[in-house]
């Protein structure tokens, strides 16, 4: 249960019962058991007192003092949302006629006025804190989970009811009467499982490694590389080392930017454990601002879609991790080093070649070093390094194969099939970590887009017609039930007398 003190006096209409048309809007409002009760940046009009317009604007820094109650528990509301993104948002009320009304909550414009066209970002976005609700509220299972930070970033919100001639326009044609503007819906988590999911993400790419060095020793061909230089007498056979430093820049490439799935329901940053629910791509055909009236926003049908994200992006790091590898073959290194003891007398060949697999795709053979020491090794390492110098184009046939099958269709599926084993612990694990946090959020939260209240009176005919609207843009329910409180952003309300009614 929701309430609000010390705020302005009521958002809603309510507050000229005894005049025939009234109007109300306000930025933030709240109400429990279906009676409003106070409100920010919030304006009235009645048809005789105070017909308006009535301007009021958002000032966020008067709301220091103010508390939402739970039952006997009082929060701060700056504990609550905070408006600090918001653009410059007010709200306008006139009565104007028993049978025309307007109200209208949105963008502050020229004069004081209100109007709710506008971009996205002149509205800005606030954040709801939902965990800070949960534990005041004592919600059990929440805070047991493997989070630290839930939140709902809600933006571009604001509505507009408009009466004429004893009817509520509907000048969008979608979803219901009056209109209303949702730009921002997105529920953001953090939480330990996904920075520990980076973790692992790190652990396939070092799994790519390993498996590159395994490629490599498995399909050079040690005595082809050796008869390359066959024309040297006497050279051994030499002992080759494959080293693959790979892990860093495969791992950089997915924490370079937060990843969202193709159906951009969910975005990840494996960087910073958040996770972010776009649940303006849940909520099905035209988006949020074609939504019938009380469609909720959070519910237990769109996990499954949330979970199928999460696999799929898993999958797109499993292609990102793929696709770097070509781009990353300088950092596979092969070493070749040819050894042998020629004796007290004769010395010793010590010649090592060292090369990257992309120094070898594009003709570069790499360094030669020659630390070949006494009368014998000394010659025959001259004559080594420099036949190794003159190979030219003829090392890449001999290292086609090992290159060819690392950038190959072929080595991709290896590759593939490595990470797929990492990947699956980490899809499960932030999936099952969702789970919980659906079934108590769904039970907990009510979050409605185009939240609507419509009142009627009964006319000489004896039919039941509209005479009154609430209209918000948002709608956050703190307990799902009939008298569970809520918090309404962007809010337009009428109360007016059709032809036939009495007022």
């Amino acid at each position: 249960m929701i309430g609000t003190v010390g705020l302005s006096p009521s958002a809603a209409v309510g507050n000229f019962q005894d005049e025939a048309a009234e109007s109300a809007a306000s930025i933030l409002a709240s109400s429990v058991g279906g009676n409003d009760l106070v409100g920010v940046a919030a304006t009235s009009a009645g048809l005789k007192s105070s017909p308006g317009a009535n301007n009021d604007a958002l000032n966020v820094d008067v709301l220091g003092d103010q508390v939402v109650q739970f039952g006997d528990v009082s929060i701060p509301l700056n504990d609550v949302i905070d408006f600090g993104a918001m653009g410059a948002l007010g709200s306008s009320s006139e009565a104007g006629s028993a049978t025309a009304t307007r109200s209208v909550s949105g963008l502050l414009a020229e004069g004081g006025s209100v109007k709710l066209s506008g971009d996205d970002a002149s509205f800005g976005a606030a954040t709801i804190n939902l965990l800070s609700l949960s534990e005041s509220a004592g919600v059990e299972g929440l805070t047991d989970l493997a989070i630290d930070q839930l939140e709902l970033k809600l933006g571009a919100f604001g509505s507009e009811v408009v009466v004429e001639d004893g009817k509520i326009l509907d000048p969008d044609g979608v979803g219901g009467p009056g209109q209303y503007r949702v730009g921002q819906a997105d529920l953001l988590l953090r939480s330990p499982l996904v920075g520990d999911a980076a973790n692992g993400i790190y652990g396939a790419a070092g799994a790519v490694d390993t498996t590159v060095e395994d490629l490599v020793n498995k399909n050079l061909d040690v005595d082809a590389l050796t008869g390359l230089v066959s024309g040297v007498p006497g050279v051994p056979t030499p002992t080759v080392t494959v080293d693959s430093n790979m892990q860093d820049t495969l791992f950089q490439r997915v924490l370079n930017q937060p990843i969202t799935s193709h159906n951009k329901v969910v975005t990840i940053d494996f960087s910073t454990g958040e996770l972010q629910i776009h649940l303006d791509q849940v909520v099905g055909k035209g988006g949020l601002n074609a939504q019938e009236p009380n469609a909720e926003l959070i519910s237990s049908e769109i996990y499954p879609l949330i979970a199928e994200s999460i696999h799929d992006i898993m999958h797109d790091i499993t292609n990102l991790l793929v696709g770097a590898i070509e781009d990353s073959l300088n950092a596979v290194t092969i070493t070749v080093q040819f050894a042998d003891d020629k004796g007290l007398v004769g010395g010793n060949l010590d010649v090592t070649w060292t090369f990257t697999l992309a120094d070898i795709a594009s003709g570069d053979l790499g360094e030669v070093t020659d630390n070949s020491s006494g009368l014998i090794g000394g010659t025959a390492g001259t004559a080594l390094a420099t036949a190794i110098q003159t190979l030219g184009s003829t090392v890449g046939p001999v290292l086609a194969p090992v290159y060819e099958l690392i950038i190959s269709d072929a080595g991709d599926h290896i590759f593939e099939l490595v990470i797929n084993d990492i990947k699956f612990g980490i899809t499960s694990s932030i999936v099952n970590m969702l789970s919980p946090l659906f079934e108590v959020l769904n039970g907990f939260v009510s979050l409605q887009v185009n939240h609507q209240e419509i009142g009627t009176c009964e006319n000489s005919a004896g039919e039941d017609v509209t005479n009154s609207l609430d209209l918000s843009a948002l709608s956050l329910g703190l307990a799902r039930s009939a008298d569970g409180g809520r918090l309404n952003l962007g809010n337009s309300s009428t109360r007016f007398t059709p032809v036939g009614c009495s007022s």
